[in-house]
């Protein structure tokens, strides 16, 4: 019987001193979690800044796609305008030289 309240007794203290251990454990817890919510509401700012950052340059890339949509169809255009040029230039070169000779050979029969 005394072995039996002896056990009892012990494991009674076992229990007890489990029951102490696990409660400070969680409290332990809490005061490191308590502690680290600093590093929490920090780390929530940087995600905050992070998601500001990212939206900022996605609407970047939109403006400069429409930019790069606007220079590519004024390209095409000057494109077309130096095609339509090309002719009108060297129709203007053959009339000059035209005129040079022409000139030229005034110039000679004046000499003449």
């Amino acid at each position: 019987m005394t072995i039996a309240i002896i056990i009892s007794l012990v494991s009674l203290g076992t229990a007890l001193f489990t029951i102490k251990q696990l409660f400070s454990f969680e409290s332990d817890m809490l005061v490191a979690d308590c502690d680290n919510l600093d590093i929490y509401e920090d780390l929530e700012k940087r995600i905050e800044a992070l998601e500001s950052g990212v939206k900022s340059h996605v609407e970047n890339v939109r403006i400069l796609s429409s930019q790069i949509t606007e220079l590519q169809v004024e390209t095409k255009n000057i494109g077309k305008s130096l095609n339509n040029l090309t002719p009108f230039v060297d129709k203007t070169r053959g009339m000059a030289e035209d005129n040079k000779r022409t000139l030229d050979s005034i110039q000679r029969g004046k000499e003449d």
